[in-house]
């Protein structure tokens, strides 16, 4: 995978992924150029590439051919076909005569969910990203009379721990006479005591009026409602999935309460999550407490694809369903990859030889100005795939994550069970910059060698190329497109509108070369053992190594900062760091500083603090640095 950022690359500026490859270790590396050979099935998140090399359940291993008239019709539906995605990350604010009141106040507030609504486009939420603190508020209007009718749809996610459970969703019902806010609904109050319907107090954390029921289901819609009249309050919970009445019972006020009603939610201390309400309805009216200025849903746009609908299921197939939240299920058991968590899945079993998909990404963090367009993420296929399909995925449902992304999935089947794919990817915000994306031809004794040709709308053309380095073979050349030569393991050559030398960058290769002219020439990289190693918790971390291809000096020492050392690991851990400073430099020595990356795995005996530590580094093993060059015109 080839990655273009933000901008037309620049001579000085030029950004591709490849260019920090080897600073990071295989498994870090997660891909900036990919050259991912696998025989494992992999996922990757938005816009990212999810590879797999065998066949995903509920698949058939043949590919099909279609004839003239299908594809003619397939290809009339191969342009600009869009999906979308929700997005739940949105500006709110309280509708005029609405007034949020807190409790307790912690780390969460008040906000609004279209990935949890029952009929509505959106709901209210009440959220605590926090488990070290109470969230307790609830929103409020005024009623016209004492005496009320609500109803309001509520759904809860809240995870905690197991000494503690705490959380109430209720119709708030204003003050009574004593001051006390006064909510009616339903809650856990702590481990190991029934859920209970009835009345409860906020400031005194009290329920003085409850009855006893059966838990209810978490994330699952139900239809609470609550009567009033004079002191009397009547209040039911009835799920909406069968219609049937959970709970219900009838209570008394000590005195009436003020004409206020709306909404309350509580999640105690060790509880983290979100306490959903949909379409609260005011004696017969639904009744808004927040007003949303919603942004367009997130838009998937393909190119050169013809999507059908999947019947049903997941990726994993037709018969395999998505599982409830918490639920294990035998497929999991059986097969554990993954796949029958990704739903809403749209195929194409015969896709063109190169595709693309773009993203229309939204700010869901809320990290650029106000004002930004938005980014666009493409990327295109140069790799013949056998089906290709996009489908829903749920992120771990934190506090703050999108409540889903689409993924791309690309599959391969091989004889030899590996596969390469090539892909580039570009992200921009109003013009692509990008006019064409060519896969070239590699003459080379390496299988894996690849390239592609990237030509710019302003004439410049990137050639980009990435192979295996083997460090304990001789080199191996590598000639792209008939156009230049390297050995290493990633280069860069580009010329401008008029085919003159602009950029070279090579990375752990001695040399590029172009029609008989070096411009690059260097030392491929620095080899030798790791001698030794930071042996506790640090925020200052260094490596001791001993340098045994060729010798340093202060100028090579100088540029090893900021590139990354890979150290052999234990149990397949990564044994990858960044530089950040190198001292104590001799011909064949020298501290490589790490800064706060650990080399400490973890306890010994976690009862033990004072028995030592694993570590992620084996003793005496070895080490490499690839080194990288630029050439400018």
């Amino acid at each position: 995978m080839i990655e273009y950022f933000g901008r037309e690359p620049s001579q000085s500026g030029t950004s591709y992924s490849g260019l920090s490859e080897q600073r990071r270790s295989d498994k870090q590396r997660g891909g900036l150029l990919r050259r991912d050979f696998l025989k494992t099935s992999g996922v990757g998140l938005l816009g990212a590439l999810l590879s797999s090399s065998g066949t995903a359940a509920g698949t058939t291993p043949r590919k099909t051919r279609a004839s003239f008239f299908t594809e003619t019709k397939r290809q009339a539906a191969r342009d600009n076909i869009d999906t979308y995605s929700p997005v739940n990350q949105f500006e709110h604010e309280l509708r005029e005569g609405v007034s949020e009141f807190v409790i307790r106040e912690g780390t969460g507030g008040v906000g609004v969910s279209r990935e949890q609504s029952y009929q509505s486009e959106w709901s209210t939420t009440i959220f605590d990203p926090s488990g070290g603190s109470h969230e307790w508020r609830g929103l409020s209007t005024t009623a016209n009379s004492p005496d009320v009718d609500v109803s309001v749809y509520v759904n809860s996610s809240p995870t905690g721990t197991d000494t503690h459970w705490h959380h109430v969703q209720a119709v708030y019902l204003g003050q009574d006479a004593d001051g006390r806010h006064v909510c009616a609904g339903i809650g856990n109050h702590s481990t190991g005591k029934d859920p209970r319907i009835g009345l409860y107090y906020p400031e005194d954390n009290e329920w003085e009026t409850y009855d006893s029921m059966d838990d209810w289901e978490k994330q699952a819609w139900y239809a609470l409602d609550v009567s009033t009249q004079g002191t009397t309050v009547e209040i039911s919970l009835r799920s909406t999935a069968s219609g049937t009445v959970h709970a219900s019972g009838s209570y008394l006020l000590p005195s009436e309460t003020d004409e206020k009603v709306g909404i309350f939610g509580a999640l105690g201390k060790g509880q983290t999550g979100d306490l959903y309400f949909d379409e609260f309805t005011l004696d017969g009216i639904q009744t808004e407490f927040l007003q949303s200025d919603f942004t367009e849903r997130q838009k998937v746009t393909t190119t050169n694809l013809a999507l059908s609908t999947q019947d049903g299921g997941t990726y994993a197939g037709t018969d395999v369903p998505k599982p409830e939240y918490g639920e294990d299920t035998e497929y999991n058991d059986a097969i554990g990859n993954g796949f029958n968590y990704l739903y809403d899945v749209e195929r194409d079993s015969d896709p063109a030889s190169q595709f693309s998909v773009e993203w229309d990404v939204r700010d869901h963090w809320d990290v650029r100005p106000d004002n930004a367009e938005d980014v666009k993420l493409r990327l295109t296929m140069l790799t013949q795939c056998d089906d290709v399909a996009i489908a829903s995925g749920d992120p771990p449902q934190r506090w703050n994550n999108p409540g889903t992304f689409k993924y791309l999935l690309t599959h391969r089947r091989t004889l030899g069970g590996s596969s390469s794919f090539q892909s580039v990817i570009e992200s921009y915000d109003g013009e692509r910059f990008i006019e064409q994306v060519t896969e070239v031809p590699v003459t080379s004794s390496d299988p894996t060698a690849r390239a592609v040709r990237v030509t710019l709308n302003s004439g410049r053309t990137d050639y980009i190329a990435s192979a295996t380095v083997r460090p304990t073979g001789e080199p191996v050349e590598h000639t792209v497109d008939d156009t230049f030569t390297f050995d290493g393991a990633f280069a860069v050559y580009s010329v401008d509108a008029s085919g003159n030398h602009e950029h070279a960058y090579l990375l752990n290769g001695t040399t590029l070369d172009v029609g008989g002219e070096t411009l690059i020439e260097q030392r491929p990289r620095v080899e030798g053992v790791v001698e030794d190693f930071t042996r506790e918790l640090t925020l200052d971390n260094a490596l001791q190594i001993q340098v045994t291809s060729g010798s340093l000096d202060t100028q090579l020492a100088e540029k090893l900062v900021g590139s990354w050392v890979y150290a052999d690991a234990v149990d397949e851990r990564n044994g990858a760091y960044e530089v950040v400073g190198v001292e104590n430099v001799t011909s064949t020595t020298a501290t490589l500083k790490l800064g706060e990356q650990t080399t400490v795995k973890e306890f010994t005996d976690p009862n033990d603090p004072s028995a030592g530590y694993e570590y992620l580094l084996g003793e005496n093993g070895n080490f490499s640095i690839p080194l990288s060059s630029t050439w400018s015109s």
